[in-house]
Parts: structure tokens; C-alpha cells; sequence
């Protein structure tokens, strides 16, 4: 809700939010492969005063791969990284893989490429505080987090990649979120630019 009590699902002031979603998919259902895909997010708001907003954020998705298979298909796998998951990062790009290929005609010359690389495990969080500057506009700092893998024996400490960054300017209304953001990436993989990366969103 907002400050008054008023349901206010795109600008919420107080309260949380809690969701839980399943899927299941079978070639009978018209599908290619068969897993399992679940996911939960939640949602914290709470309002310091008349101008400062503290914000929580969680996320979890996991699938699950049937009938022998190990991965998800390519086009069902998690990515993160960008404007809605882990800012400072490149889009998609929070785990990446490098391929080197030799480049003819030379034998001794190598292309290195780095590519998204997707996960069977996603997790995302983020902590926010929001200070209203002048009616619908806002400022504020945030620290993003999060993770991809395919196994939870297989993580690592190096695998989660935090951010943190600031929000330039917010125009904060009950119809939608605007917002031009700086974040630079503290663990940033190799194409990341340690510098940081500029943001723009818009949320409605």
C-alpha cells in the first residue's frame, strides 16, 4: 500500500509481498523437453519518516531437468544481470563463459569470445533506500547481489557478484517508476566494466 493505506501495487510505501510460482512441462503438453521450473519472490517496504523508503528484495528460481537430462534446454535456462536483476552488470552476462578459437590463417592467433552462460539456480537480491526529494522526485542507494548455477554443489563464493550504485534521479508516481541509475560491479567477470555501467528503467 501507500503511505495512506491505499493500494498501491506499482509505487507500494508499507507492507510485503509474497509470491510462489510452479511449472511443469511434458512433450505431451506440446513441449520439447520435460523439468520443472519453481520460483519465489518477496518483498519488503518500509517507510522511515515522510521521505525514506527502505526496500528488501528476494528471489529464487530453480529448474529441474527430467528424464535424464542435467541441464535445462538452452531457452529455458536463467540469466541475470542488467536493468531488473544485478545493475553493474552487463544484460545476461552475471555468468558468462569463455570460448577461445583459433583464427585462421594464423596458428598462433586466438579469438577469445565470452558469452552468456545460463544456470539450472538463480538467485537475486537487493536492499534499496529511497529518499524523496520533492513530490515525485527521488534519489537513492542500493546494493544488488546474486547468483547463477546449475548446482547448489557446485557454488562457490566467487560465483555471487554484488553491486552497489545510486539512483541519479527517481520519478517516483503511482502509475510507474522511472529511473536513471550508476552501479559498478565488485565482482565483476571479464567483459564487465569495473567503472560501472548506466541504467534506465521504467516500470508500469
Amino acid at each position: 500500500t501507500d503511505r495512506n493505506g491505499t493500494l498501491s501495487p506499482l509505487a507500494p510505501e508499507r507492507g510485503q509481498r509474497l509470491e510462489a510460482q510452479a511449472a511443469f512441462f511434458e512433450p505431451w503438453l506440446l513441449g520439447q523437453d520435460k523439468f520443472v521450473k519453481v520460483s519465489v519472490a518477496a518483498s519488503k517496504f518500509h517507510l522511515v519518516g515522510d521521505n525514506l523508503l527502505l526496500r528488501a528484495d528476494a528471489r529464487y528460481d530453480q529448474g529441474f531437468p527430467l528424464g535424464g537430462a542435467v541441464l535445462l534446454p538452452e531457452v529455458e535456462r536463467y540469466f541475470a544481470g542488467g536493468d531488473s536483476t544485478v545493475r553493474g552488470y552487463e544484460d545476461e552476462r552475471l555468468a558468462t563463459e569463455i570460448i577461445q578459437v583459433p583464427v585462421p590463417p594464423f596458428d598462433n592467433v586466438s579469438q577469445i569470445r565470452v558469452l552468456p552462460a545460463g544456470g539450472n539456480i538463480r538467485v537475486l537480491g537487493s536492499l534499496d533506500a529511497q529518499l524523496r526529494i520533492y513530490k515525485i522526485l527521488a534519489t537513492a542507494v542500493f546494493v544488488d547481489a546474486g547468483m547463477i548455477a546449475n548446482t547448489w554443489s557446485s557454488v562457490e563464493t566467487a560465483d555471487i557478484h554484488p553491486s552497489i550504485g545510486i539512483a541519479v534521479a527517481r520519478i517516483v508516481t503511482p502509475f510507474g517508476i522511472g529511473a536513471l541509475e550508476r552501479a559498478i560491479p565488485l565482482n565483476p567477470n571479464l567483459g564487465d566494466n569495473p567503472r560501472g555501467r548506466w541504467h534506465f528503467s521504467f516500470a508500469a
